[in-house]
């Protein structure tokens, strides 16, 4: 026979098969499986099912059953606050995602040896004529694609940006 353990406020904290003396035991129904009564049930004289714990948030009242979130609305807005910085952090990621670390560990050097090269195009740029040699195209030519490149992603982060900031702006009102 199973019993279910409960604790002072009917909840069961666990199933086994005999009854200690001293514990609050009851018998539960043979339909309602040891896993979902532990997750899911209550006992007050008759088994009541509990509704599912709506986030990591909430906390069972005991009293009537029902899941209650207790955050201030600070810890609401901290947690809202973080929740927007994670999704643009992860949106800006993915756009730098298809070049390796390596890859965008060179695009400061790139960038700088671009503009000092529409300065004056005697400039050494020591990177750049690597890069356009291998690639076998003109200084010139990978100077108009980093450019084209930098702008394109600064439009993409400054549009994330400012997503982002709009929506953390509306925490405070």
């Amino acid at each position: 026979m199973r019993y279910a353990a409960l604790n002072e406020h009917g909840k069961v904290m666990y199933v086994t098969d005999s009854a200690i003396d001293g514990n609050n035991y009851v018998t539960p129904p043979d339909e309602i499986t040891s896993e979902d009564l532990v997750v899911n049930y209550c006992y007050r004289g008759a088994w009541i099912k509990v509704p599912p714990q709506p986030s990591f948030y909430h906390t069972l009242n005991n009293e009537s059953l029902t899941w209650e979130d207790n955050r201030t609305v600070a810890e609401l807005r901290l947690v809202a606050e973080l929740e927007i910085r994670h999704k643009y952090a992860k949106q800006i990621a993915a756009i730098a995602a298809p070049y390796s670390r390596e890859e965008r560990e060179t695009w400061f050097t790139q960038l700088k040896e671009a503009d000092e090269w529409l300065i004056d195009s005697t400039v050494a740029t020591p990177m750049l004529t690597a890069i356009a040699t291998a690639r076998q195209i003109t200084v010139a030519e990978l100077v108009t694609k980093i450019k084209k490149n930098d702008g394109l992603f600064r439009q993409a982060i400054g549009t994330l940006l400012g997503q982002q900031q709009a929506e953390l702006d509306l925490l405070k009102t």
